[in-house]
């Protein structure tokens, strides 16, 4: 090595500058490896913000049609009790009430506990989606300008996504 060293007019350092030469792109790829772990970590933050709006959007959805089923149970609910006042007037009235009127009673007790709960639940069930949608910064009351707001986000969400993995493909084909 001495002589090719010579005969090209090199020093005997050569291997320390190969080794400085490969240092230094080691160094090079080094960065590249660290700009591409970042870049991995916001697109990874960037999915979930969008799988988070989205859902979201489902929930800001899911809420008018368990506000009309709740609504339709409440009325049902106040048949029943209404239902079950008439019938226990009805055994009141009588000094010895049939077996089909104490049944009937028995049955529309029944129907109201049962739609009592019913609607217990999807009251709970519309405050709790009430709750998720105002966390996440949105209006129940206004649900189109709510909507809007969140499909805004979502396509801008969507669009840094789009520009992150851009910059995941131009970082790839560096390396």
């Amino acid at each position: 090595t001495r002589a090719l060293g010579q005969a090209t007019g090199q020093t005997a350092q050569t291997p320390d500058r190969l080794a400085a030469g490969l240092q230094r792109l080691r160094g090079g790829m080094g960065q590249v490896g660290q700009q591409a772990a970042a870049l991995r970590d916001q697109l990874g933050a960037t999915r979930a913000r969008l799988d988070e709006l989205r859902a979201t959007g489902d929930r800001m959805r899911t809420l008018p049609k368990l506000a009309q089923e709740a609504s339709t149970t409440g009325q049902r609910l106040e048949q029943a009790r209404t239902r079950v006042r008439e019938l226990a007037r009805q055994m009141a009235a009588s000094e010895a009430p049939t077996a089909r009127l104490a049944a009937s009673f028995e049955r529309a007790k029944a129907t109201a506990a049962s739609l009592k709960a019913r609607h217990t639940e999807q009251t709970q069930e519309l405050q709790r989606l009430r709750n998720q949608l105002t966390g996440a910064g949105l209006n129940a009351s206004d649900l189109a300008g709510s909507e809007r707001r969140l499909a805004a986000q979502i396509l801008a969400t969507t669009r840094a996504l789009e520009q992150q993995e851009a910059q995941a493909a131009a970082l790839a084909s560096r390396r």
